[in-house]
């Protein structure tokens, strides 16, 4: 079986865990087969050469294990020089082992006896055999620690997977902890038995394609480094987990993992938006806005088993989006309204008669023409020029009331349209200008009509120009 799941990691060995891990089974297997033949042999050469074999792997399993469950935790390598240290002990085990018939560094000596299924080896240990067993606990605590440490912090994709790997790491380190008892275990090598059980869980892990396809690890990397924020909320609306970014807006968060939602709420109300069924929406909070979206959690039998609540920071669109309606609303302005005196320009005024409504009529038409601003223009600047219209338009609306027209159809013309109105009520409008123009020191000529709806407009504004013009004769 361990054979098998190594081979399977050899075919799908497009990750660099999946690398790992089958160079990890290759050597246990190398090491159990050896360890096989060994229990099959009948000489003590045979007995010291499989034994030999053994240790073409052995000194090396341990630090390929811790090698795993860094590749799989993506945990960091602790220090410079961490990458060579760490060899050192193999690589002198692996020297004394195949030389131990110069020294007795790592075997005293070895004596073929009867074991409890066939034939075995009798060895006395040397200093060395004990610091490879030390060394090999060690590396496979550390390991054991990693996937801990890591199942811990893991978002719920990984957890099942790195609880299962601190499992499979534990088997080795026990197997290890009984060679030291060689009397409680009757010849037989529980290191070489237990860590085909350990592969066979990381097979399995391989098998059900969580490592190989490193879903878990996508989504973990993706949990951690997302730029939205991610709250993970249980059935019963408590909060499990929370990625960066949402501590990164929300740092309080991280003291109410565990909490339910109603109390979080108090701090957030607008976070309150998450509870009922999968909807899109946006909050603001602090001065900032956010994009939320939640999307239930279901099991592999349609049932929901928490909620996914993820957020997003917009505020820059959302400056950007206020920016472009206020620009917007400038342009809508300006298309109805002449720029330099605010009063509304012909397009608006050609919508306004296209629009009027039986109740508006009588309508009356004042026609305004300024005297004299070609020659304030020539003798003292357009800027000049340009006050005086604004001055005369400033005039214009002052006499005015909500519900009349002002509008400027002309670079010195302007129109005031009266609706409901009669020759007495513009007459009196005209002597209203007049008469704020004497005081204000501008002149201009004025002429009026009315119109009926049996009139054109364009009848009612050539009378009242016509009359403006006959106003202007006048004043010469």
């Amino acid at each position: 079986m361990g054979a098998f799941f190594t081979m399977y990691a050899f075919i799908n060995r497009k990750s660099i865990i999946a690398k790992t891990i089958f160079i990890l089974g290759f050597l246990l297997t190398l090491s159990l087969f050896s360890y096989l033949f060994e229990l099959n042999s009948d000489t003590l050469e045979e007995l010291l050469f499989w034994n030999h074999a053994q240790y073409l792997a052995l000194p090396f399993i341990p630090t390929i294990w811790l090698y795993v469950s860094f590749r799989f935790t993506r945990y960091k390598i602790p220090f410079k020089g961490f990458n060579v240290l760490v060899w050192i002990i193999p690589i002198i085990t692996f020297i004394l082992v195949h030389t131990s018939s110069l020294h007795s560094w790592y075997y005293t000596s070895a004596t073929m006896v009867e074991g409890l299924f066939n034939h075995a080896l009798e060895l006395q240990k040397g200093f060395w055999f004990y610091v490879q067993m030390i060394y090999a606990m060690g590396m496979i605590l550390y390991a054991t620690i990693v996937y801990f440490l890591y199942s811990l912090k893991c978002s719920l994709g990984a957890k099942k997977v790195a609880n299962r790997l601190v499992f499979a790491s534990i088997w080795p380190w026990v197997g290890i902890l009984l060679g030291l008892f060689p009397e409680m275990t009757m010849g037989i090598l529980f290191a070489a038995v237990f860590m085909p059980i350990s592969i066979v869980i990381f097979g399995t892990v391989l098998f059900n394609r969580y490592l190989i396809s490193i879903k878990p690890i996508a989504n973990d990397i993706f949990f951690d480094v997302a730029n939205q924020g991610i709250l993970v909320f249980d059935y019963n609306n408590y909060l499990i987990d929370v990625n960066p970014y949402a501590l990164k807006s929300f740092p309080f968060l991280k003291q109410y993992l565990n909490y339910p939602l109603d109390e979080i709420i108090n701090f957030v109300p607008e976070i309150g938006k998450i509870k009922g069924v999968e909807h899109l929406d946006s909050f603001e909070f602090q001065g900032k806005y956010f994009q939320t979206h939640l999307s239930l959690i279901k099991d592999s039998f349609g049932y929901s088993i928490g909620s996914l609540f993820t957020f997003i920071d917009v505020s820059e669109n959302h400056r950007v989006l206020e920016t472009l309606k206020k620009n917007q609303s400038h342009i809508e302005y300006l298309s109805v309204h002449d720029q330099m005196t605010g009063l509304h320009n012909r397009h608006y005024l050609e919508d306004y008669i296209a629009n009027l409504k039986p109740e508006d009529y009588p309508l009356g038409v004042i026609f305004i023409d300024m005297n004299n601003l070609k020659m304030t223009n020539d003798s003292k600047g357009h800027l000049a020029g340009d006050l005086l219209i604004k001055n005369t338009a400033d005039l214009i609306v002052t006499v005015c009331n909500s519900n009349d027209l002002t509008v400027r159809i002309g670079g010195d013309e302007f129109l005031i349209l009266i609706r409901n109105s009669t020759e007495m009520d513009i007459r009196e409008k005209m002597k209203q200008l007049q008469e704020k123009a004497k005081d204000k020191g501008i002149s201009f000529a004025l002429g009026h009509s009315i119109k009926t709806q049996k009139v054109s407009f364009d009848e009612v504004y050539r009378q009242a120009e016509d009359r403006m013009y006959m106003d202007k004769d006048l004043k010469r």
